[in-house]
């Protein structure tokens, strides 16, 4: 089978013309290429087509496996954050001015997995940030419980 790997121009939400995932584009080359490594990565692990959405500041965006209703099961996803941010404790994190935090410079980027819970092992959860894609995609094949996850490729 051949895969395709396409572009997502939006999801109409029905609330006027707002649109969700109309990024289509990274706003840096650097994280639109990492996004679009993500996305031939996912099609050689699992044979299947893949979108690529990016958020409306274009400064978070991945590549998840294309099905017949969003697009939102599995997949991987980047985002330009602050390592200065990062390095802050949790303490520091919640005191910090949100609006101050726009003025930081974005100089690395996170991945994190989409893993719907149909398809994931008992309590797991996939909030944490990965420093690769490879990292990214290692946590995604431990933690997919296989017979849901052949089960849902069977039905794409």
């Amino acid at each position: 089978m051949n895969t395709q790997i396409t572009r997502s121009a939006g999801i109409a939400t029905g609330i006027g013309y707002y649109m969700v995932g109309n990024g289509y584009k990274g706003s840096t080359k650097e994280l639109d290429d990492k996004v679009v490594e993500i996305a031939d990565r996912l099609t050689k692990l699992y044979g299947k087509n893949v979108e690529i959405r990016f958020n409306s500041d274009r400064e978070s965006g991945g590549g998840f496996i294309k099905d017949d209703n969003f697009s939102c099961k599995i997949g991987v996803g980047a985002r330009l954050a602050s390592s200065e941010f990062i390095s802050l404790t949790r303490e520091e994190k919640i005191a910090f001015p949100m609006e101050n935090y726009d003025k930081l410079p974005k100089d690395l980027i996170l991945y994190h997995v989409v893993l719907d819970e149909s398809i994931r092992k008992t309590g797991v959860g996939t909030d944490d940030d990965f420093n690769s894609i490879e990292e990214a995609l290692e946590f995604l094949k431990e933690n997919t419980d296989l017979l849901a996850l052949q089960e849902y490729l069977s039905k794409i």
